[in-house]
């Protein structure tokens, strides 16, 4: 909605509002479809790849008994990926839990590059251990690195054993990540558990109470500033419309039109007058309308060109010369007096006080006068529609900014502060 709202209503200042405005909107759409980023990390063989398939429903990473098996991140959801900082495969999972990217990584001890990208900015990190090396340098060293990470899992995956053995291994795990919370995932590699937990941590990686509170703030007030600056720019395009409407448009009278040697000349003098009879229509109208607006307005509207006038110039010329070869009585020699009456047509109906030759008054006889007085009467009309034209580009400029109905920013701005 914010591409909509017309930039020639607001100041200097509202328009930078408005930029700000567009770039809070941005962040706060950025903010919100983001997937939360979700990365299994680990040393070699402890299971990442497994617990990822059975996390997103998919074969998603090859599982094997060749170690390491992932050689590379791979990131499985049904929301899009997730923002990392190294090369990575994407793969859609369509019953991967909704608003996730799920992550495996090489093994930490083969790769510490990717798997340091991938937790760069992860939201929710799942450290998957072993009971055999849950204690060692390696994962300790890694878990250390997941320190910055604002939700932690760890995983106690592959447990096997008696209840006994496995309830001593549970709490000694338990107890070397405290305060950690620990997901026991069997051999079998029933993940439910850890699904729910995960969920549970990524809503809390909700930037709600945090920057996009901030963000969102900062859009309602730059959206409901920038309706009020619309809406208080409409009197002025109401103004604007009136002179517009009202304007006298100046017209192009035959007195004081030079005509030159030559046709081009001529008509390059016509172009440039009617180019200043625009131009005196914008001041007259900016300078009715008596606001800012109008000036941004002008500045705004694209800038008159004088390629239709050079082509019904053109037209005009033939219709004259047409119009003087259709009136004459032709008795002797007859290409001379055409290319005479062709001269003659185009100067007569620039200015009808041009001398005429003897010649061209004997053969167009009582037709002389109307022939000049139409091809003139064409000619002014030429510029009176060059001005036509011109106040219909206002008109439309003036309708597309009226367009924008400012109470909608109003109602998306409160929509959204409720939010």
């Amino acid at each position: 909605m914010l591409d909509r709202v017309p930039r020639v209503l607001l100041s200097a200042e509202d328009a930078r509002v408005l930029t700000d405005a567009r770039t809070s909107a941005d962040v706060l759409e950025a903010l919100t479809s983001a997937p939360v980023s979700v990365v299994l990390v680990g040393n070699t063989g402890v299971g990442k790849s497994h617990l990822l398939n059975d996390l997103v429903g998919l074969e998603v990473s090859e599982v094997g008994v060749v170690r390491p098996t992932t050689t590379s991140i791979v990131m499985a959801g049904s929301y899009g990926p997730a923002a990392v900082d190294h090369a990575s495969e994407y793969v859609y999972a369509p019953e991967a839990p909704a608003g996730m990217a799920i992550m495996d990584t090489p093994a930490w001890e083969t790769d510490r590059p990717a798997v340091a990208a991938a937790i760069q900015d992860a939201d929710v990190g799942v450290l998957v251990v072993s009971p055999s090396r849950y204690a060692d340098a390696t994962t300790r060293n890694l878990w250390d690195a997941m320190q910055d990470i604002p939700e932690k899992v760890v995983v106690l995956n592959r447990q096997r054993g008696t209840v006994d053995e496995r309830g001593e291994i549970l709490a000694s795990v338990r107890e070397h990540f405290a305060p950690a919370q620990v997901v026991v995932v069997d051999e079998a590699g029933e993940s439910g558990s850890l699904l729910e937990d995960i969920r549970v941590r990524a809503a809390n990686t909700s930037p709600d109470d945090g920057r996009e509170a901030i963000v969102r703030a900062a859009a309602v007030e730059a959206g409901r500033h920038v309706a009020g600056a619309v809406t208080a720019a409409a009197m002025d395009l109401g103004q604007l419309a009136n002179a517009v409407e009202s304007v006298a448009r100046p017209e192009m009278s035959s007195r004081g039109l030079a005509v030159r040697e030559s046709w081009l000349a001529t008509e390059q003098e016509l172009v440039d007058r009617v180019g200043r009879l625009v131009d005196e229509f914008d001041r007259v109208v900016v300078d009715s309308a008596d606001n800012e607006l109008a000036g941004r307005m002008l500045t705004s509207m694209r800038r008159w060109r004088s390629t239709t006038v050079e082509e019904e110039m053109t037209a005009w010329r033939n219709d004259a010369a047409d119009r003087f070869r259709a009136g004459a009585v032709f008795r002797w020699r007859r290409s001379f007096t055409e290319n005479l009456l062709d001269q003659t047509s185009w100067k007569a109906g620039v200015n009808p006080s041009v001398r005429i030759p003897k010649r061209v008054i004997r053969v167009m006889g009582s037709n002389l006068g109307p022939a000049i007085l139409q091809a003139n009467g064409h000619l002014v009309s030429i510029a009176d529609h060059a001005v036509v034209a011109r106040r219909d580009v206002w008109q439309a400029a003036i309708d597309a900014a009226g367009s924008f109905m400012p109470g909608e920013l109003l109602g998306a701005a409160d929509v959204l502060g409720r939010r």
